[in-house]
């Protein structure tokens, strides 16, 4: 488990860094991650200015990290982790799956956000409405692990 713990705890330190280096954008990161369409991504970037897009970009060094921490968390947490080994089949698969979706769809997500937020993109319009699906994929799986893993935990205290 301690494999199972240092992914965690390096998850959480990214995320915890992530947060407090993005704080400062306006609108918020979350809020670009749920645009669909040129427009609202561009007023979004618009909105930070040069000196908030440079920001954004420079981050995504450390969400590489993060999401390969957080999807090898989720995943060896499912397999390892005692509380679950009485999970019917198919929530564990649910739970062990859930996070490295998350990480993949986050890593899709990524490199559209980076691609589009060049200066140099001359983007199809299709993959501004991808990035937001790609996101909003990402977001659901993360809630679903959470959820499951909050509802396994409470059947097996309860």
């Amino acid at each position: 488990m301690r494999t199972v713990w240092l992914f965690g705890f390096a998850a959480a330190a990214l995320f915890v860094g992530i947060a407090l280096y993005l704080q400062p954008l306006k609108p918020n990161v979350i809020s670009l991650q749920f645009t669909f369409s040129e427009s609202a991504f561009l007023a979004v970037l618009h909105g930070w200015q040069a000196e908030g897009v440079a920001r954004f970009r420079a981050h995504f060094v450390a969400d590489y990290a993060l999401l390969v921490c957080y999807g090898a968390f989720g995943y060896t947490f499912a397999r390892r982790a005692r509380v679950f080994s009485s999970c019917p089949s198919g929530r564990k698969r649910l739970l062990t799956w859930a996070l490295p979706l998350a990480a993949l769809a986050d890593a899709i997500e990524n490199v559209l956000h980076l691609y589009l937020s060049s200066a140099a993109s001359q983007a199809a319009a299709a993959l501004f409405p991808a990035a937001g699906v790609a996101a909003t994929f990402k977001w659901l799986l993360l809630g679903m692990f959470a959820a499951v893993a909050v509802l396994s935990l409470g059947k097996r205290t309860g």
